[in-house]
């Protein structure tokens, strides 16, 4: 299958399972070696009914996920509005995202040793994972651009002749 019907397609499962069930919808991943795309739920099996008839022609396999896209998306939205909260305390979160199989929000923070025990109780240590992560660095790109040619505008660096 090619890869981009295979996104194609996971987008619009992914839309289905946010619209149709969102209790249970964890997310999904795509494993683009073997064109399948694996969709992440609680318990409810009509999510694999409904998907499986919606979708016939396509590779699909389903999995327990954790909690719900829902519930996380609502952790990690939360996390990102107290951004100002945690930086008073001394911890800049350079990572923050929701887990494919729904097992969690995932924060990344280099202060992660003394505050990751404060970020699970203020979130609850069932809905997020706490790591430790570089301090995010801001520093102008001066490389040639990954798969662009040389002589591409957006592939020549800035202070290049033109």
């Amino acid at each position: 299958m090619d890869i981009h019907r295979i996104n194609a397609a996971a987008e619009a499962i992914e839309r289905r399972c946010r619209q149709d069930f969102p209790e249970s919808f964890a997310g999904l991943k795509l494993d683009r070696s073997s064109a399948r795309i694996i969709v992440f739920r609680g318990d409810d099996v009509s999510v694999d009914e409904a998907i499986t008839a919606a979708f016939p022609d396509l590779d699909v396999a389903f999995r327990r996920g954790g909690h719900s896209r829902q519930v996380l998306e609502a952790i990690r939205a939360r996390v990102e509005q107290d951004r100002d909260y945690w930086a008073q305390r001394g911890v800049e979160i350079t990572v923050l995202g929701v887990v494919a199989d729904g097992s969690g929000v995932e924060i990344g923070t280099p202060q992660a040793d003394t505050a990751g025990h404060l970020i699970e109780e203020r979130y609850g240590p069932e809905y997020v994972f706490v790591r430790k992560s570089s301090p995010v660095l801001l520093r102008p790109f001066r490389g040639p651009v990954p798969g662009i040619p040389h002589d591409h505008p957006y592939g020549r660096r800035r202070d290049s002749a033109s």
